[in-house]
């Protein structure tokens, strides 16, 4: 049976697994512990809690292998812990609450698991953090308001998962996000607050349940949009003509809502080869042969 085992002996740190000795790296001066990198290692097996015993690691990477088991509680107690990243491996139960215990975070990625639970509120306690991600998981419940205090952070990714409810209005304060991602959940409506975040580069809602409408001036709240995914929802009213003429944009996805009305056609969208999709909406009121055509494209991509 695969096992681990983690040995402090002076400096080093050793972790043997099948008879493969791997071994920490040291970075500092003083010699210490400060990074645990076993990435893409094919590894088989769970983080013991005396991880906590290595009190000076920054960077705990063990992306792409095939640990399982919680992620034990003992990591709140590397206050240094700068980047944890666990993605795409095959952690279960709850994300502890006391990770907002490591206040210099950085980076938490615990995409690709099998965590249920919910989104821990204590999360929005880390001023530091740029990069939240917790897509592909089993998360439940709503996304807590708390979040919305992390005003450093520039991706925030809750994709693929069964969070609910309404998207926080707290979520506006971010006005240093470029990526958000909450594609794929049974969210029910969304914040005007969200149009809003300037720096903004991608914009995920796909397939939810979500009720409203566009605002007009989008695509001049939203100016450096780049990629902008809606589809899979219940959006309504027309598709403002200023979202066709955001020059950065270079996919839009709108297909399968309640979209009515004639389709812009002289923004620079328009004009451009760009991804976009807008089939399954009410879209019709073309008035001009070269309407037409351009509805016709769009919809046949």
């Amino acid at each position: 049976m695969t096992h681990f085992k983690f040995s402090t002996l002076g400096i080093a740190l050793s972790i043997f697994v099948n008879g493969m000795v791997l071994h920490a790296a040291l970075r500092s001066k003083h010699e210490r512990v400060v990074e645990l990198n076993l990435e893409s290692h094919d590894l088989v097996g769970f983080l013991s809690p005396h991880v906590s015993n290595l009190s000076f690691l920054h960077t705990i990477n063990l992306q792409n292998n095939s640990f399982h088991g919680e992620i034990p509680s003992d990591v709140g107690l590397l206050f240094r812990l700068r980047h944890f990243e666990m993605g795409n491996n095959s952690f279960t139960w709850e994300i502890p609450s006391n990770l907002s215990c490591c206040c210099n975070l950085i980076t938490i990625n615990i995409g690709y698991n099998k965590l249920s639970g919910v989104v821990p509120k204590e999360i929005g306690s880390l001023q530091k953090l740029k990069t939240l991600l917790l897509l592909e998981n089993n998360l439940t419940g709503r996304i807590p308001d708390s979040l919305g205090n992390l005003l450093s952070l520039e991706l925030l990714c809750l994709s693929f998962n069964n969070l609910d409810g309404r998207i926080p209005d707290s979520l506006g304060q971010l006005k240093s996000l470029q990526g958000l991602g909450l594609s794929s959940n049974i969210l029910s409506s969304t914040s005007s607050a969200v149009y809003n975040l300037t720096s903004l580069q991608i914009l995920g809602l796909a397939g939810n349940q979500i009720f409203g409408k566009l605002p007009p001036n989008i695509g001049l709240t939203l100016p450096n949009l780049v990629e902008f995914y809606i589809d899979e929802n219940h959006f309504s009213g027309s598709i403002p003509l200023s979202l066709f003429n955001v020059s950065t944009l270079q996919g839009l996805e709108l297909s399968n809502n309640d979209f009515v009305g004639q389709v812009p056609t002289n923004g620079k969208l328009a004009e451009s080869s760009r991804v976009t999709k807008l089939f399954e909406n009410h879209l019709g009121s073309v008035g001009r042969v070269d309407d037409l055509k351009f509805l016709t494209s769009l919809v046949n991509q």
